[in-house]
């Protein structure tokens, strides 16, 4: 017969099966089931008798034994009588105890998981956020309606609104360019009352208006394979001769030759050239997200380094914006470089970080309500996913809303973005329903309403299905 183990005490006292320390009365039957005297007792009847006793000794004394804690954190003011009754209840509950199987302990969550509730927590969070762009794209919608219905009360066929003067103007060949522009606006908004009154247009209308301007559609070139091979020779020469930095911050911008390659460096970037960002981006992914395309092994060293500078310069034409009084971009603006400065001609916003590295003249501050940095935003959000973009234009649009808004019905071109408040312009252009406010709206639906891998969109952001089996 082998020696028992050779537990310590300290191991006799501690239950490793349970992780907590064992009562003295279990102490003691132990000691004894794994001593020798166990073997020797057993084997007499003396032995067994004297074992029964000490069983229901034990238990008596658990019975009868009265615990003046429990009795007094039952109730202060109980009475005698009530005390023996309270004493047998625990000492029966004791000897239950003896014969009841100890519960496990509950699994404890590692210290970073506590408080997240499974997840639900981080779920609420994302409806909350997908309810939030919810509620900013209806924003867009009611802003495009209200454009509408002041171009349908005041300019309905007219090319475009004047919204001040409450009448209509024809700068653009009088074909009635905004109920054309807005069209496809308004069915991807889901507006059907809108679609009507600009479909029964169209329909009524324009054919006759092309016939008498004698204006007839232009030729198409079905061979286009050349066009790729020439944007990434152009995308070479802006990332080579072109493209610059601010001081003293750093932000990038893309500057002119206007006597050449080899005259002298202009540090000047219209609004115009951040539609640049966007077109970067779908030239480096073809559509997809970055993620997808790094995961399908789509991006070479070259279409890295659009990326990086498709993010940066639209951070400059965010901040075009954001340095400015009202919060709007100016048509044109330098950049303070080592080899350029002016003073006193900055955006008025002091409180920007940038507002030392963008300078804005007399003559380039006002603001046409123009699409570029929105169209950028959407589809820079649309491939990285990253959501400061839907916020920078959020921001863009509230500044929209806040200073171009006309009560009697849509928005309005502003002579200076650097005073408050602007002083307005008697027109509002119509690609501000064609472009600028389906870029926004776009930018805040979700991904999966015309995916920028199966549809591609035209210079005034109408939208064409990519046929790729032709």
């Amino acid at each position: 017969m082998s020696n028992s183990l050779p537990y310590s005490k300290k191991d006799v006292d501690y239950d490793n099966a349970k992780f907590r320390h064992r009562s003295f009365s279990k102490v003691i039957a132990q000691s004894f089931l794994v001593s020798n005297r166990k073997r020797d007792c057993f084997s007499c009847s003396t032995g067994k008798f004297l074992l029964l006793l000490l069983i229901f000794g034990v238990a008596y004394l658990m019975l009868t034994h009265t615990s003046p804690v429990d009795v007094v954190s039952k109730d202060q003011t109980i009475g005698n009588s009530n005390i023996e009754g309270i004493s047998i209840t625990n000492g029966a509950g004791r000897l239950k105890k003896l014969w009841r199987r100890a519960p496990r302990l509950p699994p404890r969550l590692p210290p970073d998981a506590k408080g997240t509730n499974n997840g639900i927590g981080h779920a609420t969070e994302n409806r909350d956020v997908r309810s939030m762009w919810i509620t900013r794209k209806q924003k867009v919608k009611d802003a495009f309606i209200h454009a509408w219905s002041g171009y349908k009360k005041y300019a309905m066929g007219y090319d475009e609104l004047m919204p001040l003067s409450h009448q209509g103007t024809d700068g653009l060949g009088g074909l009635g360019a905004t109920v054309v522009d807005a069209l496809d606006t308004a069915m991807i908004m889901g507006i059907d009352e809108v679609v009507a009154e600009a479909g029964t247009w169209i329909e009524e209308n324009l054919s006759n208006r092309i016939s008498n301007k004698g204006q007839s559609g232009a030729s198409r070139d079905s061979d286009t394979s050349y066009l790729y091979d020439m944007y990434r020779e152009a995308m070479n020469g802006v990332r080579h001769l072109l493209v610059r930095k601010t001081i003293p911050n750093g932000l990038v911008f893309i500057g002119e030759l206007p006597y050449g390659s080899n005259g002298d460096f202009s540090p000047k970037m219209d609004h115009l050239v951040c539609f640049l960002s966007g077109t970067l981006a779908l030239g480096a992914t073809k559509g997809l997200t970055k993620e997808q395309a790094m995961k399908n092994n789509m991006l070479n060293f070259e279409d890295l380094e659009n990326m990086k500078l498709a993010e940066d310069l639209a951070k400059t034409c965010f901040e075009m914006y954001a340095v400015t009084s009202t919060g709007l971009a100016p048509e044109i603006a330098y950049f303070h470089t080592e080899e350029y400065s002016e003073q006193d001609l900055d955006g008025g916003n002091k409180s920007s970080e940038y507002v030392n590295d963008i300078i804005i003249k007399p003559a380039d501050r006002h603001n046409l309500l123009r699409p570029e940095t929105v169209e950028s935003l959407f589809v820079l959000y649309r491939i990285t996913e990253d959501p400061k973009y839907r916020e920078w234009g959020w921001q863009i649009f509230e500044a929209f809303e806040k200073y171009t808004k006309v009560d009697t019905g849509g928005y309005c071109s502003l002579d200076d973005v650097t005073t408050i408040p602007p002083n307005k312009r008697d027109k509002m252009e119509t690609f501000f329903l064609g472009e600028t406010l389906k870029y926004l709206y776009l930018l805040f639906e979700d991904s999966s309403v015309i995916p920028l891998d199966k549809f591609v969109f035209n210079t005034e952001a109408h939208p064409l299905p990519i046929n790729l089996k032709t």
